[in-house]
C-alpha cells in the first residue's frame, strides 16, 4: 500500500540535521499525520515551522 511508504522513512533523524528553515504543511483532517506527531516533527527541525491547511491530505 503507498501510504505504508512514508511511515518507513525516520523523519524525526532527518529533521534534526536539515540547516535551512523548514515547513511542515498538514491538513487538520490528516490520519496519517497526527496534530501530535505535525508539532513533535515541527520541534525537531532546528528552525521548523507548521502550518495546518483545512481538510485531509491523505488518501481517501
Amino acid at each position: 500500500m503507498t501510504a505504508r511508504r512514508p511511515l518507513n522513512d525516520h523523519l524525526e533523524d532527518v529533521l534534526a540535521g536539515i540547516p535551512v528553515p523548514v515547513l511542515l504543511l498538514r491538513g487538520r483532517e490528516d490520519r496519517l499525520l497526527t496534530e501530535k506527531w505535525a508539532r513533535e516533527l515541527t520541534r525537531t527541525a532546528p528552525d521548523g515551522r507548521l502550518v495546518e491547511l483545512p481538510r485531509a491530505h491523505t488518501f481517501v
